[in-house]
């Protein structure tokens, strides 16, 4: 008996590049091993909170019936620049539909998706002795069952995410886009049960300029050295106009999280003393949170003689 089981939840699963090798198939049931396998977060079969990479999966597909097997079509550019198909479409039915499906998943074939296309109507496509194959069949019902995991999702070990931000340039402000890059190592992230328990291996910010594609690199988790590298990189009149590089943006002296400091525009700030009442009160913290590229008009850049409690000005001296 299998450590853990799911009966009629595919939804809970990540298909994307899974590989199936048959174990059997026939007239009523269809039935593959799985590796690359991943399960979703909030589920019961999952203890940690971000999705797990199953070991090798075991999935049966019980009262199988309506099968078809379309191979895809060969697609080529025609005189006009449109991409045409090049002969006629090819779908198997029925028991020729098994036997092509039987062919794939005897040598493994890599899956790209698995969606459900009504109550009990599947469909699967991926690739096998065919370059492209789209399989279609009824299910009763789909028990996946497995014993152990090999660590976390391979999505998991890499986040993004995109914030706008504005450049200061001689030619005046321009508006931007930073796409935010968070990696953690996959040993230290299965080691817990949360990625917010874990700081990650790297922080990465890029931005586009002058049709040039600019990359800081850090591994403080707080990123702020990765925006000081960003910095340095950029020519010398282009400047990171945002929170972080304002004079008036201060981190909390209690914490050291990703994208989080506070504005005190309005507050003479002396030394991190000064900021643990507006950090710590509910309602003063919630009107000052600010992300590292929000921007308002009172931005002003950061000097020796203003105290700010930020790496960020700091790491901007680092050579």
């Amino acid at each position: 008996m299998s450590n853990y089981k799911s009966i009629n939840h595919p939804e809970i699963f990540e298909f994307h590049d899974s590989t199936f090798e048959l174990d059997h198939v026939d007239e009523k049931e269809i039935a593959v091993y799985v590796q690359g396998l991943n399960i979703s977060k909030d589920t019961e079969q999952n203890p940690k909170k971000y999705a797990l990479e199953i070991k090798r999966a075991h999935i049966l597909f019980q009262g199988v019936s309506e099968f078809t097997y379309d191979p895809g079509r060969i697609w080529k550019t025609d005189d006009n620049g449109n991409s045409v198909p090049v002969g006629p479409e090819i779908k198997y039915r029925g028991k020729e539909a098994l036997d092509k499906i039987k062919e794939d998943f005897l040598t493994g074939a890599e899956i790209y998706s698995h969606s459900i296309v009504e109550d009990d109507h599947y469909e699967i496509c991926g690739h096998g002795n065919e370059p492209f194959f789209l399989i279609s069949f009824q299910a009763q019902e789909i028990i996946v069952e497995w014993d152990e995991y090999l660590g976390p999702a391979w999505f998991e070990l890499a986040r993004q995410f995109n914030r706008e931000l504005v450049l200061k340039t001689q030619d005046g402000d321009m508006p931007s886009e930073a796409h935010f890059v968070i990696l953690y190592d996959s040993e230290e992230l299965y080691k817990s049960d949360d990625t917010n328990d874990v700081d990650p291996k790297e922080i990465r910010v890029g931005i586009e300029f002058g049709g040039k594609k600019y990359w800081g690199r850090g591994k403080d988790c707080s990123g702020q050295d990765a925006f000081a590298d960003l910095q340095k990189q950029l020519p010398d009149d282009v400047v990171l106009k945002c929170c972080l590089s304002c004079r008036h943006g201060s981190r909390s002296p209690f914490s050291n999280a990703l994208d989080l400091l506070y504005c005190m525009k309005d507050v003479i700030i002396s030394g991190k003393t000064d900021l643990c009442h507006y950090t710590i009160d509910t309602a003063e913290a919630n009107k000052r949170k600010r992300c590292y590229t929000d921007i308002c008009e009172h931005w002003a850049k950061q000097s020796d003689d203003a105290f700010v409690y930020s790496d960020y000005p700091l790491y901007l001296k680092q050579g």
